[in-house]
């Protein structure tokens, strides 16, 4: 029999040798007990479950311990947290599932700067529903402004027109564009102001005379508005949380809002909305100023009105009483008294009358307003 050559037999020993150690060791890739793929964890030594004692390549231990922590080559665990529990699943953050905001808040659009929120916002009838978990009332208010005028009353006058005392005037020239003595008419004979002269003893003599219609005599009634009650067709409830913590760069933590609710910002004042997701603008306000009222009543003249039916007497400065020389009608208009003695002196004789009594009564106009006052600005998503 042909022997086989020595070199043949020794690399047939070698392969049933390493078979063995392939069949015992990691290097198969898979669990000995199971079958199943075994981890290769970098930098350590077998995935046993008692954890490789041999030194890494530093010297330090780069096992996998009983806790399932992987550690490297220094023992602390390696980026990324723990290792995998066998679940197939990373373990469940701890906070909420909104973004990481807790219980009953969402992870929402910051409020830009100079703008507060987002807060839970509602408008609508009275009364308003109470603020949502985790918030309190921030701000209240009110829209929709009802403010009817004022009711006045009517006005009225009592009292009558009465007539001034003529106003006399006598002039030496027939258009009267000129007077040479001037004066009062009342129920006493008084000395006329200035003196009228010519070339001769006697002189023509032109007079006007004039009453005038007042109403100083009516009194007005009182006014007295009577204002109707201010109201407010809507409500308004703004309702805020403690804080509002980051949930990114550009995002918060607030109040999860349902209807009748919405997710708002706000600032005082009329102000413009900003651009971005609050950009639907109402304005609520915390009160109001009330200027209504009433124009007062007063007393006029009616249309038309004149004095008539008066006279009054004159006479020259010598001459006794105040009616010898003759008399001029109330009203006249240069009226020609003839040639006479220059009038010193004149006397009301019979008083003018009005040709209306009653005076003519106004006001009693609704005036004014009312301005809402203390507005708050309220940006809404579309």
């Amino acid at each position: 029999m042909r022997s086989r050559p020595v070199h043949a037999i020794v690399l047939l020993s070698l392969v049933a040798a390493c078979g063995t150690a392939f069949e015992a060791g990691s290097g198969s890739g898979q669990d000995a007990a199971t079958g199943e793929d075994s981890p290769i964890i970098q930098g350590g030594g077998d995935s046993g479950g008692g954890g490789d004692t041999s030194p890494g390549n530093d010297g330090s231990s780069g096992d996998a311990g009983k806790d399932g922590t992987v550690t490297g080559d220094t023992g602390a665990p390696l980026e990324g947290g723990p290792a995998d529990t066998g679940s197939g699943h990373d373990a469940a953050p701890e906070s909420g599932p909104e973004g990481g905001c807790p219980v009953n808040e969402a992870c929402v659009p910051a409020a830009p700067p100079g703008w507060l929120g987002p807060v839970a916002f509602y408008l609508g009838a009275a009364p308003a529903p109470s603020c949502p978990p985790t918030t309190s009332a921030a701000l209240t208010g009110q829209a929709g402004l009802d403010a009817p005028p004022a009711q006045c009353s009517t006005c009225a006058c009592t009292g009558s027109v009465t007539c001034s005392a003529p106003e006399v005037q006598f002039s030496t020239t027939s258009t009267c564009n000129s007077s040479c003595a001037t004066g009062t008419a009342t129920s006493t004979c008084s000395a006329l102001s200035g003196t009228c002269t010519g070339g001769a003893p006697t002189i023509e003599i032109y007079a006007s005379a004039q009453s005038q219609p007042s109403a100083s005599g009516c009194v007005a009634s009182t006014e007295t508005p009577t204002l109707p009650p201010v109201s407010w067709s809507q409500v308004a409830a703004l309702c805020a949380s403690a804080s509002y913590p980051s949930c990114g760069s550009t995002q918060v933590c607030a109040p999860i809002t349902a209807s009748p609710f919405q997710g708002c910002i706000y600032q005082a004042g009329n102000q413009t909305c900003p651009n971005g997701p609050y950009s639907v603008k109402q304005v609520v306000y915390s009160s109001d100023t009330d200027t209504r009222g009433c124009s007062p009543c007063t007393c006029g003249l009616p249309t038309g009105t004149t004095c008539s039916g008066g006279s009054v007497g004159f006479a020259n400065s010598a001459a006794v009483g105040c009616s010898s020389s003759g008399n001029v009608a109330v009203p006249s208009t240069c009226a020609d008294v003839g040639l006479l003695a220059p009038p010193g002196k004149i006397e009301l004789t019979t008083a003018p009358t009005p040709t209306s009594a009653g005076c003519t009564a106004s006001g009693g106009t609704a005036n004014g307003g009312v301005t809402a006052t203390g507005p708050t600005t309220i940006c809404c998503p579309q």
